[in-house]
């Protein structure tokens, strides 16, 4: 094998890393946000919680929600950008 062929299977390798971590730390954080934002639904929505409460509950919901999107896509860009290194590499290495 070539030395130039070697150099192209450890950067795919390291793009392939770079996706699958960024994707997993999206869907880690998805999975730690989702349900803390059912949680404030559910304490606002609650029979026993009184108007004040509801407020800050409210306002932690919209809060959670406006902290998730964009790490969310920050991401999910990540891991967009190493895919497409990795086309790029393979246009230029396969002829």
């Amino acid at each position: 094998m070539h030395n130039e062929d070697r150099e192209l299977q450890i950067r795919l390798a390291e793009l392939q890393a770079d996706v699958e971590i960024n994707l997993t730390a999206c869907f880690g954080f998805l999975a730690l946000f989702v349900p803390l934002i059912l949680l404030f639904e559910e304490l606002y929505f609650s029979p026993s919680t009184n108007a004040s409460m509801k407020n800050v509950f409210a306002l932690l919901t919209v809060a959670s929600a406006f902290v998730l999107l964009p790490v969310a896509f920050f991401f999910i860009k990540r891991a967009n950008d190493a895919r497409m290194q990795m086309s790029e590499l393979k246009k230029k290495y396969v002829w």
